[in-house]
């Protein structure tokens, strides 16, 4: 049980960085077609990609606040997770 538990937790420590940075490696790989921010550009493709990037940026901050908020009110501490990760490396 020690174990699955360890590559459960290795599961989800890897998640974070990979799933959740792949959207902001996509934006910043855009980055470059972005002009330069003026008064003109503000008002366009510019300020779009700005919006488009303040708007995921704070829906990944809610999701995570929430997802932790499960964890914290669902005792004990993420149990869940545990059944979960142990429902997908035995099927």
């Amino acid at each position: 049980m020690k174990s699955v538990l360890t590559e459960s937790t290795g599961h989800s420590i890897i998640f974070r960085p990979t799933g959740l940075s792949a959207i902001y490696l996509l934006l910043l790989f855009y980055l470059p077609f972005v002009p330069v921010p003026s008064e003109k550009t503000m008002s366009g493709h510019t300020g779009i990609y700005l919006k488009i990037l303040i708007a995921i940026s704070a829906l990944t901050a809610v999701g995570q606040i929430t997802f932790q908020i499960v964890l914290a009110a669902l005792p004990p501490y993420a149990k869940f997770l545990e059944i979960s990760a142990i429902c997908v490396l035995f099927h």
